[in-house]
């Protein structure tokens, strides 16, 4: 007779563990989820008021952003966060190199607005300026 409980309860054993597992799995299974979704294809369009290229110090390195007459420029700055090169419109566009020591303006390639002539100007150490501007024909 024992054989035959033990059977018996091994059955039942058997089908309540069954019966238990299915219903806690018909409780507990909710939606699946994605841990991280996949990286989508850049956007045909990224916009800013500013970016701002860094270096590993988290210094900024180079800027693109607008003056504040709302005219773009690209400056590279060094590593003191001074403007070496400065490219962008302004009444005058041009592109302006600054000095490391005195952060003074030593070159700089310019279109004259009103006459629509290119003009090179350079400054010395001692401010000597020189003034290139093609002649008219």
């Amino acid at each position: 007779m024992k054989t035959r409980e033990s059977k018996l309860m091994l059955v039942w054993s058997a089908l309540a563990g069954s019966v238990g597992g299915a219903v806690m799995t018909l409780l507990l299974v909710g939606t699946p989820v994605i841990a991280e979704e996949a990286a989508k294809s850049s956007p045909a369009l990224l916009s800013a008021g500013e970016f701002q290229l860094v270096d590993k110090d988290g210094k900024a390195r180079a800027v693109l952003a607008f003056s504040a007459e709302s005219e773009p420029y690209l400056a590279f700055l060094d590593v003191n966060q001074n403007q070496r090169v400065w490219v962008g419109l302004s009444a005058n566009p041009g592109l302006a190199i600054k000095g490391q020591k005195e952060g003074k303006t030593r070159a700089l390639l310019s279109l004259d607005d009103a006459t629509g002539q290119p003009s090179l100007v350079l400054r010395n150490r001692q401010h000597q300026v020189s003034v290139f501007q093609p002649k008219e024909q």
